[in-house]
């Protein structure tokens, strides 16, 4: 604001918004301004921030500014404000603070005090009554570059699960109207970042996972994924804060996205670009304990699983559960996210899809028994409803484990229209026929000898839940390895079935 930094935050609750000025020429931030209302912290007798006069009135909101300077709250500084406080509030690039709800508040800046601490008053305030949502604005967001208000609704603090996305176009011109978009893409949802054309959200059980919707079409693009750099997802926590995501947009289009992570106190940083198509199909969910269980296991009610109850007593060795009528893509290519709660790790047990072994499934803690995460399984479904996933203890394995729900997404195709090239091939099997969907075509190497090779450059580095294949002849047993590169030059073998003797067609 007029060349100076400030610095607006929150607590873990969403309490107060706090305003920081910085001292000149330095990192050192100074109170300057708070929002809020009184409150004891965390259910104890302490009142925070100190001198508040309204402190015996839990009714008042409030404006406090530094108004002598000194960093410090004197009780003169507090001001009573008209307009109530709201936990989910937005700082635009005015210097303006954008509150939820209908109508939808906005603090105008009235400029900067003598000691250089923003100014807020009623008097500067305004607000907008939008029509085609309800009541419950529960977020705010303004997009000044594409001029646009973006609005999250049926939401509140820390709980944005339930939550949809609508959008007020031409907002400068005077437009009121909102229009809905889409629902949130990560299960029970604590905090959303948009910029661009893309909304990023992530919450208790993502795993320091981001879930990457686009605000054009309302589909998923993206889970952008804690890779082994940081561990993988097995050493990432929830997100328990309003405001725990952050997303910008480069000059060059990529996104980099900041995502708070309570293990272990740290920040992941997601690096992102957008594709032409959604990466991700429709997402279906079936209920564990609808299923069919056996062998020990049983069905709990938990007043914290989505359906009100879920699965338990796969500890026991021979406890199974199958939930059916799955159904599956016509390209197979799936990932099964599993909604599960343990009190610790490694707890092992077997998956299989269709009555087949398909892999072991080693589980992480999640904190307790009412708190959940996702384990997400790369598989491949038969096309059609007829599919089924079971869950056994085979192992003999008595890690204690319960099960909630399954939720099955379509993997899509990130290959075609990529850019394929071979060591050779003949005149009509050119290397970019395995890429064009037409059964009819194929990349045809110049002879039947060993050592070929073909590749795709996927344009940038992705994340591979799984090939599929389909060879020229039925009938035949094809050796092949799969191997990825980051770069084309360091290549790392993924699959190696060099020794096969299957003869399907269809890998």
């Amino acid at each position: 604001i007029n060349g100076k930094r400030f610095l607006y935050t929150n607590g873990m609750t969403c309490n107060y918004i706090m305003i920081y000025r910085f001292e000149e020429g330095t990192d050192i931030a100074v109170p300057a301004g708070q929002i809020s209302q009184s409150y004891a912290l965390y259910n104890t007798d302490l009142i925070w921030p100190p001198n508040d006069p309204f402190k015996d009135d839990r009714s008042v909101f409030y404006i406090w500014r530094d108004v002598n300077g000194d960093g410090d709250f004197q009780s003169e500084e507090y001001t009573k404000t008209n307009y109530r406080y709201s936990f989910n509030f937005w700082i635009d690039r005015a210097g303006n603070v954008w509150e939820s709800g209908n109508p939808v508040v906005c603090r105008k800046l009235a400029g900067l005090d003598s000691h250089g601490n923003p100014i807020y008053d009623d008097k500067h305030t305004e607000t907008y009554k939008i029509s085609g949502i309800s009541s419950r604005i529960g977020r705010v967001i303004l997009q000044e570059d594409y001029d646009r208000l973006i609005l999250a609704e049926d939401v509140d603090n820390r709980n944005l699960g339930n939550g949809k996305i609508y959008i007020v176009d031409n907002w400068s011109k005077g437009n009121r109207k909102a229009r809905y978009v889409c629902k949130f893409g990560s299960p029970r949802t604590t905090s959303m970042a948009i910029d661009g054309d893309y909304l990023f959200d992530c919450g208790w059980e993502t795993g320091g996972s981001a879930y990457v919707t686009d605000l054009r079409t309302g589909k998923l693009a993206e889970i952008l994924i804690p890779g082994p750099e940081v561990g993988g997802v097995g050493v990432t926590g929830m997100v328990d804060i309003g405001y725990g995501i952050q997303a910008y947009k480069k000059k060059d289009g990529e996104y980099l996205v900041f995502v708070e992570d309570d293990y272990l106190g740290k920040v992941l940083m997601h690096r992102w670009k957008p594709h032409e198509k959604a990466v991700y199909g429709p997402t279906s969910t079936y209920e564990a304990e609808k299923g069919k269980i056996g062998g020990g296991a049983v069905v709990k009610d938990n007043i914290y699983a989505v359906g009100g109850s879920m699965v338990k007593g796969l500890e026991k060795k021979g406890a199974h559960m199958t939930v059916s009528n799955i159904s599956g893509p016509q390209e197979g290519n799936c990932t099964i996210s599993i909604r599960y709660s343990a009190l610790k790790s490694g707890i092992i047990k077997n998956l299989y899809i269709n009555g087949e072994f398909a892999q072991q499934l080693s589980f992480s803690k999640t904190g307790g028994w009412n708190t959940y995460r996702y384990l997400n399984v790369p598989v491949f479904l038969k096309p059609g409803s007829s599919n089924t996933v079971s869950i056994k203890n085979d192992t003999g394995d008595a890690g204690e484990i319960e099960i909630d729900r399954f939720m099955v997404t379509t993997n899509k195709n990130i290959s075609q229209s990529k850019s394929a090239s071979s060591d050779s091939s003949t005149k009509n099997g050119d290397p970019g026929n395995a890429l064009d969907n037409n059964p009819s075509t194929r990349w045809t190497a110049s002879d039947n000898k060993t050592g070929h090779w073909w590749k795709v450059d996927l344009g940038i580095a992705r994340t591979i839940s799984g090939a599929e294949i389909v060879w020229g002849e039925s009938g035949k047993a094809y050796k092949y390895k799969i191997e990825t590169s980051s770069d084309g030059k360091s290549w790392t073998t993924k699959a190696d079935k060099t020794k096969n003797t299957s003869t399907t067609q269809n890998t």
